[in-house]
This record gives C-alpha cells, structure tokens and sequence, in this order.
C-alpha cells in the first residue's frame, strides 16, 4: 500500500506538470519533454550518490594528462563501480541556475555522460531535442516551473 501511494503522489506530479506545459505544447507534444526528463532523472539519480567524487577523480586523471578518453572512462567506472557515468558540473537540481542558458547548460550536462550513457539516451533519441525545445520561443516560464517541480522529485530510483 505504501508504494501504491508513493507511485501515485509521482503520477500526479507529473500530470501536474503536464498541465504547466499546456501553453507552449499541445498535448501529443508532451513526449518530447516527459520521457526525456524522466530518462534524464533516472540516470541522475542512480548517479547523484558519487557525483562529485567522479567529477574529482575525472579532473585529476584529466590533469595527468596520461591517458586518453576511453580510459578514463573505464577508470571512473571500475572505481566507482558504475556501468555509466557523468562528469558535468550540473546536475539535474542546478541546470536551473541560470534559466537563460538553460539550453546550453543542458547541452553541457547531456554531453558530460560517459559512453555508455549516451548510448542510452541514443536510444531515447528526444532527448536530443531539448536543448533545442529549452532554446524555442516558445519555451516560457511555465515549462521551466515544471522543470523544477519534476527535478524536485526525489524518488525516481527503483
């Protein structure tokens, strides 16, 4: 009973969501922000644990300056016992920080993925145009509120 109600408190924030995105998109337009948003949370949440200990280590194996990118990202994984990894400085909670940039910021934490992840979210090739839609004139306030309210759940791990 207590996850039916967990799963459900997340089904109405998301359809709350859905509602803030009324203006700018028409209701089949809805996919292209919810199942990339809710790839996007996924993988930050499996990730948001070793974070900045994988942003540290990238950094210091960057200032090496011995190996090569492939490597490093085997490295990072086997450390930290990952099967994918991000090495941006945002997160899911902090892309907001700069609403006028978010496009460039999502850009930026998009292509912070190791490999492996960016295969995944390949496969879920909408994410893709996100920056694209966070860049639309169209893209107003009300679906940046929505961003908020979905980055704030906490719980989208199992």
């Amino acid at each position: 009973m207590k996850n039916y109600e967990a799963l459900k408190q997340q089904g109405d924030v998301i359809w709350n969501i859905a509602n803030l995105l009324r203006g700018p998109y028409r209701p089949p337009q809805y996919r292209r922000v919810m199942i990339p948003l809710t790839v996007l949370r996924r993988l930050d949440c499996v990730l948001e644990s070793s974070k900045d200990q994988v942003i540290e280590y990238n950094r210091k194996l960057k200032a090496d300056d011995k190996y090569d990118a492939d490597t490093i990202e085997t490295m990072i994984n086997h450390r930290f016992k990952l099967n994918f990894h991000n090495t941006s400085e945002f997160s899911f909670q902090n892309l907001l920080g700069d609403a006028d940039k978010l496009a460039a910021n999502l850009n930026n934490y998009i292509a912070g993925f190791s490999a492996r992840a960016r295969k995944i979210i390949g496969s879920a090739g909408t994410i893709r145009a996100l920056p694209q839609c966070a860049s639309n004139a169209s893209f107003d306030s009300r679906w940046l509120k929505g961003w908020q309210r979905y980055s704030s759940l906490r719980r989208i791990r199992n």
